[in-house]
């Protein structure tokens, strides 16, 4: 047999498509996402044959094919043959990642002991995680996103009164989460309630 191959034939253009961050929103420790290698394409001719391999393990010969990717980062090549018999490849890396757990530690009440009218607390964020990364910051708001302070565990003035304060972490891959902490500034002229 003998196969001629045209040498002015153009190898077809093979995109396996954008890296992509997946996040698991079920926490159930995969996500399944489907490769999509349709976007390659041959200029002068027709793309007759598509493969996929994972670490050099063919597992699918067609452009679209669902995988289901444990937490970790995943490295898939596309290989496309033209009808000349030409090929190119392409990969794509997937991160599937979890979302940060954030901790706005237990609800707190303090008393107004100079009876100045407020009262230092310190804030404490650190029973929040991130078991696929790491933490790279910690915001505390009240009202609508106004900012408070910043860090694991700082220290920021409350009025006598209820305030509820939101912890907002950020992780490395740029993932967010949020919990919220309720502040009571008791007045020491407040009177215990008579049983």
């Amino acid at each position: 047999l003998l196969t001629i191959i045209d040498p002015d034939n153009q190898a077809p253009v093979t995109n396996a498509g954008d890296d992509v961050l997946l996040v698991d929103d079920d926490r159930s420790g995969s996500q399944a996402f489907t490769l999509d290698g349709s976007s390659s394409t041959d200029t002068d001719g027709i793309i007759i044959q598509y493969v996929w391999k994972d670490g050099g393990v063919e597992i699918a010969n067609e452009y679209l094919h669902v995988v289901d990717l444990a937490i970790g980062v995943h490295t898939f090549t596309l290989t496309t043959t033209d009808d000349d018999g030409v090929s190119s490849s392409d990969d794509i890396i997937i991160k599937v990642h979890q979302e940060p757990l954030a901790d706005a530690g237990e609800d707190v009440l303090v008393l107004d002991s100079d009876a100045n009218g407020s009262e230092d607390v310190t804030l404490d964020g650190s029973g929040s995680s991130d078991p696929f990364g790491s933490l790279v910051f910690y915001s505390w708001t009240v009202q609508e996103d106004m900012e408070i302070a910043t860090g694991v565990n700082p220290s920021s003035s409350f009025g006598v009164g209820t305030h509820i304060v939101t912890l907002q972490i950020t992780d490395d891959d740029g993932a967010h989460a949020v919990d919220d902490v309720k502040i009571i500034v008791a007045s020491p002229d407040n009177e215990s309630p008579v049983a």
